[in-house]
């Protein structure tokens, strides 16, 4: 498995990002520690999903992939020096490495279960790791042989969470799943306080660098401890949900709570004030530290973003993100729900995720395909989408079933396009075996070819009226084509190179098209007369959309970006940069304010454009589904039943506006399959 670093500066004119916490980032992996050196150069992070990393955190460049652990990553730590990392793993192993070359140099066994938690002596000659049976253990850090275990003798102890050093290296605080930290001497082992006044489990401790006091969080609680005593100081009700993390400042003076109502905030040590709050994360906090003398804050979320802050407040100074580069992770076509509440994300692996966007969750995923979907979109309606592959095959779903309706196996090459008409009973396909085609759904019945591309098909887009499709294809063209007779109406002949996507406007009269000649294209559909060109990508232009208001257009680019553009003027209005990888996919959400884009690097980003448009607000439209009930209701009995399928077929070849169901001003074979789409329906 491969990956990705990426540390995106953020910008004055927000243009990078948009919002207190920059772009939502989906299908990444969470942060579960984070550790840094005492010079600040060198941070180490645990990774539910893909491993440990070695970051550089100026360059946020990533230094070593650590393939650590057979499974997750449970927890992290640095040596002060920055010259090793020891991670814990759900494989009962702990393991420490050489940063400064990502080799592996020892491996601790003996925890029964998970190694939950780890931790660095300050002097470097030792780590401790707290397993999920209770166990503590001390190590050697240069050759692995263990030194102490510290056990409480016929008490279970149950899980242990969290591990620190106290300054001096002469003692260790613990806490875990029974309700308690405890303190214990390095030397031999000796238990010498419990500090037992949590409500649940402490998920987190620390000890402050002078040595006086230790941190202990349980529940939603901050509580300080004066060691001398040792006594509790004060309880802070900190967060609205379980706290995740806690860490002092390099002063004593602070202390840094991170939260799963995901928030971070800084507390004054003498009073319990709250100082400064930071929101940026789009849920769960699940780590942060100070940073640079305690003068900036590193915070690690579960969308799998870290987001580097001055301490003092302010916008974010640094995001770093994880995503799976290539391989099975990338994200060939993403696209919003109909209410905009999801993203839909066609995977390398075939799969599709589905995306809770404010929560930042996969809610279903949808397994059919064998191979990379290629194309994915979804009916009017937002009840069905389809999807195209790599494995020649079309599949329609029931979004809300998740299970198929369709699948369409006429193709002999990989489905590029696809694309519902507008009142949902065709579907049209595009191949790389240079057809179009056409099927009546829900039976996937082949009733139309679209013969004349020389070379593979790469899009294909019903117009709004469902009168027509547009293809591109690889032979430098774009070509309209007649639903009802299959013939082409028209060639688009301009660009250079492989046209890679045609889209219309929503109101049919523009036609937009992507090429490898890095240009998009803008064309009177009428007379096919190009009208505007788009320049500003610095590679391939893989896909693009209009607006639903037809006002702005966006591309997406193997340049890593995509771009809002003026459809009237041809002006760059917005680039969204940050993508590892090529974007191979751009989306708007249904009211226009926010941008989805796809990219190989393995993540789907939803950006805010509020500031550049008007939300739209979309005309009722009558269901064109409906609009076809009525209309195959000859005898107008309030039912599509016998008596009209005997009035259609003694009359149909006779010409007669009423059979022409298609309104194309012929009677012929596809209004036939169109009453048999709605035979034995009531009628509206």
């Amino acid at each position: 498995m491969s990956v990705c670093l990426l540390g995106i500066f953020a910008s004055a004119d927000a243009r990078t990002f948009h919002g207190p916490s920059g772009e939502i980032l989906l299908g990444s992996a969470p942060f579960m520690g984070i550790a840094v050196s005492d010079d600040g150069s060198r941070m180490a992070t645990a990774n539910r999903a893909f491993g440990a990393f070695v970051w550089n955190t100026q360059t946020g460049e990533i230094e070593h992939d650590l393939i650590a652990h057979l499974g997750e990553v449970n927890s992290i730590a640095i040596s002060p020096d920055g010259s090793r990392v020891l991670t814990g793993g759900n494989d009962a192993l702990a393991r420490i490495w050489d940063a400064n070359t990502g080799e592996l140099l020892e491996t601790l066994e003996g925890h029964v279960g998970e190694v939950s938690a780890a931790a660095f002596s300050p002097d470097g000659r030792f780590v401790a790791t707290g397993g999920e049976n209770g166990s503590t253990f001390l190590w050697n850090a240069r050759n692995g042989n263990p030194q102490q275990a510290f056990l409480l003798s016929g008490e279970e102890i149950g899980r242990i969470d969290a591990i620190a050093f106290s300054p001096d290296g002469e003692q260790i605080i613990t806490g875990g799943w029974d309700k308690t930290a405890r303190i214990w001497d390095v030397d031999n082992g000796r238990l010498l306080h419990t500090l037992d006044a949590h409500t649940w489990y402490v998920f987190a401790v620390a000890f402050s660098p002078d040595g006086s006091r230790a941190a202990t969080v349980s529940e939603s609680n901050l509580l300080i401890w004066n060691l001398n005593g040792p006594t509790l100081e004060r309880t802070i009700e900190a967060h609205s949900a379980d706290i995740t993390s806690v860490a002092f400042s390099p002063n004593s003076a602070e202390v840094l709570t991170a939260s799963e109502d995901g928030f971070t905030k800084r507390w004054n040590v003498a009073d319990g004030s709250l100082l400064k709050t930071f929101a940026g994360h789009a849920n769960t906090v699940q780590t942060a530290v100070f940073y640079n003398n305690g003068t900036q804050v590193i915070t690690g979320g579960d969308a799998g973003v870290a987001i580097r802050w001055n301490a003092n407040g302010g916008p974010p100074q640094k995001l770093y993100f994880v995503t799976q580069n290539g391989g099975f992770g990338g994200v060939n076509v993403a696209r919003f729900s109909h209410d905009g509440t999801q993203a839909l994300l066609g995977k390398l692996d075939g799969d599709v995720h589905i995306w809770d966007i404010e929560r930042g969750v996969v809610v279903g995923i949808l397994r059919g395909h064998t191979d990379e979907i290629i194309s994915m979109e979804l009916d009017r309606n937002g009840q069905h989408v389809v999807t195209g592959s790599k494995d020649n095959h079309a599949i329609v779903w029931d979004l809300a079933t998740q299970q198929i309706i369709a699948d369409l196996s006429d193709h002999y090459r990989v489905v590029n396009g696809v694309s519902f008409s507008p009142g949902g009973e065709l579907l049209v396909t595009a191949s790389g075996d240079n057809f179009g085609r056409m099927f009546l759904l829900p039976d996937g019945l082949l009733v139309r070819a679209f013969s004349g591309h020389t070379l593979g098909l790469t899009s294909i887009q019903f117009s709004p009226d469902g009168a027509q499709v547009v293809t591109s294809a690889l032979d430098n063209s774009a070509r309209l084509w007649d639903i009802a007779t299959g013939q082409r109406i028209r060639t688009l002949l301009g660009h250079t190179f492989a046209v890679t996507d045609a889209a219309y406007s929503p109101d049919g009269q523009r036609i937009l098209t992507t090429s490898w000649d890095k240009t998009a294209k803008i064309w009177d559909a009428a007379s096919g007369t190009e009208t505007l060109t788009l320049n500003g990508h610095q590679s391939k232009v893989d896909a693009a959309r209009f607006g639903p208001d037809g006002k702005t257009v966006l591309t997406a680019s193997e340049d890593k970006t995509a771009i809002l553009w003026d459809a009237q003027s041809g002006e760059a209005m917005r680039t969204f940069a940050g993508h590892g990888h090529w974007v191979q996919s751009v989306d708007y959400s249904p009211d226009g304010t926010r941008v989805l884009t796809g990219s190989v690097d393995g993540a789907a980003r939803v950006w805010d454009i509020s500031d550049l448009v008007e939300p739209y607000v979309p005309t009722p439209t009558p269901d064109p589904l409906s609009q076809l009930r009525s209309q195959a209701d000859f005898n107008n009995d309030g039912r599509i039943g016998a008596s009209d399928l005997f009035e259609f077929a003694t009359g149909w070849r006779r010409f007669e506006e009423k059979h022409d169901l298609d309104q194309d001003d012929f009677v012929d074979s596809l209004d036939l399959l169109l009453f048999m789409r709605v035979w034995g329906d009531a009628a509206p």
